[in-house]
């Protein structure tokens, strides 16, 4: 991530940069992974202006999902009963983005941007299990996984809506569809790609000049 970072801030400086722009988003996202089916969380960004027409960016995503499923028969490979079974689980996704956007829209308070993100993944995991056989109910187990996989790209294109409210303040509506990669299989070895499609809304601040 240090790198990541490193070669962000050089580039910021590559370009002839003007205004600044600090934001702060709700974020929700879909996606095709079970484990991440539907999440909640909040976006933090950082932009400059180039030419008063383009923004280079960079931005911090949190997202939570948590979900739970009940079976009452359970059939256990392992030892051949059937249990009833519940499982909760509670997954986190953090990410940290750069994005080019193109302004191709301006008109009195509005303007709208388009252009490609890129980011780096990482994912905890949090699972409880709580289980019982039919025939002894107060006999319950209980069992907890947390694993995580990290340093995984995602690639994305964003579509995002400014309306200014205020000289240095505006909303912002973006939506992105995005393919982020992650390991599966139980040693975490496999590398697959996942669709997600994000949705965010909030206020920029723009950094007035002197």
């Amino acid at each position: 991530m240090i790198r990541f970072c490193t070669f962000f801030t050089v580039l910021l400086f590559a370009f002839n940069i003007s205004a600044q722009e600090i934001s702060i988003s709700l974020a929700n996202s879909i996606s095709a992974r079970d484990q991440f089916s539907e999440s909640y969380g909040y976006q933090i960004g950082y932009s400059k202006l180039i030419n008063n027409k383009h923004k280079l960016g960079i931005k911090v995503n949190h997202l939570f999902s948590h979900f739970s499923d009940v079976e009452p028969n359970h059939f256990s490979t392992n030892d051949g009963k059937s249990y009833y079974r519940e499982e909760e689980s509670d997954n986190q996704r953090f990410f940290i983005a750069t994005d080019y956007l193109l302004r191709i829209f301006s008109k009195k308070k509005s303007s709208l941007f388009i252009g490609p993100e890129v980011n780096l993944n990482y994912y905890f995991y949090h699972k409880n299990i709580y289980q019982y056989l039919h025939e002894l109910p107060d006999n319950k187990q209980q069992f907890e996984y947390l694993s995580t996989d990290t340093n995984k790209l995602g690639f994305g294109v964003s579509l995002a809506y400014y309306y200014k409210i205020k000289n240095n303040l505006s909303i912002v509506a973006s939506i992105k569809p995005e393919i982020a990669l992650f390991s599966s299989g139980g040693c975490l070895i496999y590398i697959n790609p996942s669709p997600w499609l994000h949705a965010n809304i909030g206020l920029v601040y723009h950094i007035q000049k002197d």
